[in-house]
Order: C-alpha cells, then sequence, then structure tokens
C-alpha cells in the first residue's frame, strides 16, 4: 500500500503545479493580433469578427489597400456594446489617425469621410473588458470633379447717329473642359436708351450665419486641464476655418480651432476625457457667403 501512495502522490503535485494557464492581454489573439500579421480587409465589403478579453483575444488587426485618392469610410456593428473596447483607425507606419470609444448607449460606430492618399491603412479593435461579435466593413469612393467653371463678361457699345443706343451683353459661363460641345442661343442682348432713367436695383439683404455641428472623434487630454481634439464632419468644405471659435453642445465651452482640413479640424477645450465622452457634439456659427 505504502509503495502506491508516494508515486501517486508525485503525480498529484505535478498536476497541481501545472494549474490552469494564466490568461494574459493579447496573449490569444492569433496572426491578426498585431500589425505585422495583419488580415485583410477589402474595400467595399465587410467582415465578422469577435474580440474577448477574458480568452486573451484582445485585439484584432485588418488592413486596406487604398490603390487612388478617394474618401474612405468604415462603419462597426457590434452584438455587445456593453464590452469595454476602443475602435482605432492607422496609417501604415502604425500611427493614430482617428478613435472610437464604444459605449452602451449605441452598437453602431462609423469613421467618416476620411480623405485618404494611396497607401495602407490598419483598422484595430482593442478590448479592455468583455466581449463581442462585430462586423466592420469598409466604403471606398473617388469623389467627382466639382470645379465650378469660369466667368467671362461680355461688354459692347455701339453708337448710332440719331438714337444713341448701348448694347449690354449679360455674362456668360464658359463650359467645363469635360462637358459635351452644345449649339446655344446667342447672348441676350438688352437696348436701353441712354436717355432712359437708371434702373434701381432691390436692395441687397444679408443672410444670417449658419450652423455648422461636427463630431468629437479623439480625445488627447494633458495636464493643464486642457484637451486637443480632433471633429468631424466641419471643415472648409463647410465653411469652417482655422482660429474660429465655437461652443461644446449641452456645456456651452469654448472650442478654439488651431488646424483644419476638408471635413475635420483640430482644437482645443477646457474639458476632461470623460466630460467630452457624454457631451461629443461641437457648434460653429458660419457667416453666410
Amino acid at each position: 500500500m505504502r509503495r502506491f501512495f508516494l508515486p501517486a502522490l508525485l503525480f498529484l503535485l505535478a498536476v497541481l503545479a501545472c494549474g490552469p494557464k494564466e490568461v494574459g492581454y493579447n496573449s490569444n489573439s492569433g496572426a491578426d493580433g498585431v500589425r505585422d500579421t495583419a488580415t485583410q480587409l477589402y474595400l467595399n465589403t465587410s467582415d465578422d469578427d469577435r474580440c474577448n478579453a477574458e480568452t486573451g483575444d484582445n485585439e484584432d488587426w485588418k488592413y486596406l489597400l487604398i490603390e487612388q485618392a478617394g474618401v474612405l469610410r468604415v462603419s462597426v456593428r457590434v452584438d455587445n456594446p456593453r464590452m469595454d473596447a476602443d475602435l482605432f483607425l492607422h496609417d501604415g507606419f502604425g500611427r493614430a489617425i482617428d478613435r472610437l470609444n464604444i459605449t452602451e448607449s449605441s452598437d453602431f460606430y462609423e469613421f467618416s469621410e476620411i480623405e485618404v492618399p494611396v497607401g495602407r491603412y490598419y483598422f484595430r479593435v482593442a478590448c479592455m473588458k468583455g466581449q463581442s461579435v462585430y462586423t466592420v466593413s469598409a466604403a471606398f469612393s473617388v469623389p467627382e470633379d466639382t470645379a465650378e467653371p469660369a466667368t467671362v463678361y461680355v461688354v459692347e457699345a455701339e453708337v448710332q447717329d440719331k438714337d444713341p443706343v448701348e448694347k449690354k451683353v449679360k455674362k456668360v459661363k464658359t463650359k467645363k473642359p469635360d462637358d459635351p460641345v452644345v449649339e446655344k442661343d446667342p447672348p441676350v442682348v438688352v437696348e436701353v436708351k441712354k436717355d432712359d432713367p437708371p434702373v434701381e436695383e432691390p436692395p441687397v439683404t444679408a443672410e444670417p450665419p449658419k450652423k455648422v455641428t461636427g463630431t468629437i472623434t479623439l480625445v488627447t487630454p494633458d495636464e493643464s486641464g486642457k484637451a486637443k481634439i480632433t471633429i468631424r464632419g466641419i471643415g472648409s468644405k463647410y465653411g469652417v476655418t482655422k482660429e474660429m471659435t465655437g461652443k461644446l453642445v449641452g456645456r456651452g465651452k469654448k472650442v478654439t480651432l488651431y488646424d483644419c482640413e476638408a471635413r475635420k479640424c483640430q482644437g482645443v477645450v477646457e474639458a476632461d476625457q470623460e466630460e467630452l465622452k457624454q457631451y461629443d457634439k461641437v457648434e460653429f456659427m458660419v457667416p453666410a457667403q
């Protein structure tokens, strides 16, 4: 009896020493858990995946290939918005372009209207707590040429012996370079006798300024109590330019812009990250053009 007791005890101690393996961050994410071995997300398609912090499957990396300059939109729908996770877009060097935080209030998130040159980009999910299945979609488009045609002003004058007359020709617009050649009627000529009284033009009524509202998508707090923020849905395309000031909707705090592109701007506001998660809209009054 004693001969069998010692080997059994040694076996039991060996089993207890092995024990369950400790789960660490990203310890079970597989090949797509790092940028170098990311899987491809094809443009204008969608892909289903899962992240699970409890099993060590914390991060998923997916890359997108942009072969011509255009506009990128990446949307994500999560089955369990109660998980604690962040969504990222990175450039080809791995630098973060934008970030969205998943909250219980919504199961749909989108990186919208991002102007991208040719190159490789990355989408990343980072799950800190909980788990969920999610669907990510990438849409890409090339904007049409919206250049306005040039305006040409033509004025002709003719003086007759008996009845002096001025001939004024209305302004006409040149066609775009790619427009088909279309035969048009000759310019409209309006004859006005010099003796006629001048025609009074109606007074110009100034248009009120328009309201433009953007969404905060990236927050970088500093030690002074202020935060640098990225705001999408505003920019030069909407009449918003750098050095303009707006206000945080619902709080009234002043937001000052220091850089703007066509569809996004960077600014500074005196607020912390938690406050900006709840109040993420910024409003600007743009003068009428």
